[in-house]
């Protein structure tokens, strides 16, 4: 009887069985990631001293830092303490993935000033929808005043390694393999315009 029903179409039920545990196996390690990064990462209050001890000059231009988090960008911080400068207007961005198919477009942007030329932007899109930055900083250009086209963007990127001793990690780390080179680069995901580093 279980021969039939492997042949008779329940082998997709198995292999469906089968993705839906690795994908929970890469969601516990990327929950771990995340939590590392919580515990190491800086809150939006404690920015200014931050900037206070690492910026000798304050350059030209507008700086847009792409974050997986609450907290502030790894990207920004590494460009603070090796570059030792800030750009005169500061977005720290993120974009968010809600739970519903679609999002009202009025209520997909929020936006917090954190100080005179810092800002906090958040843009929220349905799962169903691809995401739109170019298109979100023409819609927040009044409350921002920079444009996607006239400023830099910088993403961070988090590398995950796996233990190759472990044999249990063999199957995730193939499936991270394939699922990464089949995926769309970011700047053409997320569609972000001006220069991008």
């Amino acid at each position: 009887m279980s021969s039939l029903y492997v042949a008779g179409g329940g082998w997709f039920h198995f292999c469906w069985r089968a993705c839906c545990l690795c994908d929970v196996c890469l969601d516990l390690g990327t929950f771990q990631a995340a939590r590392k990064s919580a515990e190491e990462g800086l809150e939006v209050s404690n920015l200014e001293p931050e900037i206070e001890k690492y910026m000798l000059a304050k350059v030209p231009g507008e700086a847009v830092f792409l974050s997986a988090s609450e907290f502030i960008p790894h990207a920004f911080l590494q460009h603070l303490r090796t570059n030792r400068v800030v750009h005169e207007k500061l977005v720290f961005l993120r974009v968010n993935t809600s739970s519903e198919p679609f999002l009202d477009v009025h209520k997909r942007i929020s936006l917090k000033n954190i100080d005179k030329n810092i800002s906090w932007m958040t843009v929220s899109y349905g799962f169903m929808e691809k995401p739109n930055l170019s298109l979100a900083f023409v819609q927040a250009w009044n409350q921002l005043g920079i444009s996607s086209t006239d400023s830099y963007f910088y993403i961070g990127r988090m590398m995950l390694r796996f233990n190759r001793e472990d044999k249990k990690t063999i199957l995730k780390r193939r499936l991270f393999v394939l699922l990464s080179s089949i995926s769309e680069d970011p700047l053409d995901y997320l569609r972000i315009g001006g220069e991008s580093y």
